[in-house]
């Protein structure tokens, strides 16, 4: 197991919040772009740790929401999906022409390959685990069909998650 890395905008001046906000989600993640609905102070905290290939984060930020361009996914593909869990409401997850609307508790999967958006409609907080796309691809029978799909946490699959 890799040692825990941890990021936060606590001790950043106020102007450079967003920006660090920025290098934190591209040094924790991959590159995306991220907009927030208003100015201001800006809090985030990303806490990592990584158990051989596979990765898991906790994520407490304001709103916001964040693009992942085609460009960026050519250029550094990843090559990892996300199995995003909110742990509170009001998120958004977009790939492939499908939307995901989330509740606390549910989770999707965001393929770091192809473009996606995220959204927040509020503060929220999120546990995010990094998986290969080797450790995955065998398990599902269709990555390109899988992504952008809410899978409910009061029932089934979901409830175990």
């Amino acid at each position: 197991m890799r040692n825990p890395r941890q990021w936060s905008t606590d001790a950043i001046p106020v102007a450079e919040q967003f920006d660090f906000w920025r290098a934190m989600v591209w040094e924790a993640f991959v590159p995306v772009v991220p907009r927030r609905p208003s100015d201001g102070p800006f809090v985030g905290r990303i806490a990592s740790r990584s158990i051989g290939a596979l990765g898991a984060s906790h994520i407490v930020s304001e709103a916001q929401s964040a693009q992942r361009t085609a460009e960026q996914a050519t250029r550094e593909p990843g090559d990892v999906l996300f199995l995003n869990l909110p742990l509170s409401g009001g998120s958004r997850a977009f790939q492939g022409g499908r939307v995901a609307e989330l509740a606390g508790g549910d989770f999707v999967l965001v393929d770091s390959a192809r473009p996606f958006d995220l959204e927040f409609d509020r503060p929220f907080e999120q546990l995010s685990f990094t998986i290969p796309h080797e450790a995955l691809a065998p398990l599902v029978a269709d990555l390109d069909t899988a992504t952008a799909l809410r899978v409910r946490g009061d029932v089934g699959l979901g409830a175990v998650a």
